[in-house]
């Protein structure tokens, strides 16, 4: 059963660079690349993180 996939990259992560993280989503059957404008590697802001979970929850079959 095929699942879809969402990649979450903050656009000042220092560890891995945003174009691996749009290759990833791109390999994806079903991917999507989510930036999170100045987010680091493990640094979402909670309300965005929040609104982005809420967000996707409308991916629900």
């Amino acid at each position: 059963m095929a699942a879809p996939v969402f990649v979450f990259h903050g656009t000042e992560d220092d560890m891995v660079p945003v174009a691996h993280g749009h290759e990833l989503a791109e390999a994806a059957a079903d991917g999507q690349f989510i930036k999170i404008p100045g987010a680091g590697h493990n640094e979402i802001p909670l309300l965005r993180l929040c609104a982005e979970l809420e967000r996707l929850k409308l991916f629900e079959k």
